[in-house]
């Protein structure tokens, strides 16, 4: 349901609720996920600000494209 929102605030407000019901549980490794979530929250929420034009495979392709470039200097 989260990634079907189109308002970045009301996106906010479901994942915020949805920590806040995982930290009330009892389950170990879901509080984690929350915790992770919960830190990275501006960045999963910029996704919605980009008007899900992008997704992480473009900066991930972009990463690997920057990391070959500076081992490829470095070798040389």
């Amino acid at each position: 349901m989260f990634w079907e929102y189109v308002s970045p605030y009301w996106a906010g407000v479901f994942l915020d609720c949805w920590c806040t019901r995982v930290m009330i549980s009892k389950i170990e490794p879901m509080k984690k996920v929350a915790k992770t979530l919960r830190n990275h929250r501006e960045l999963i929420l910029n996704w919605f600000l980009a008007k899900k034009q992008f997704s992480s495979g473009v900066v991930e392709g972009l990463n690997t494209k920057v990391k070959l470039t500076i081992r490829f200097t470095n070798f040389f």
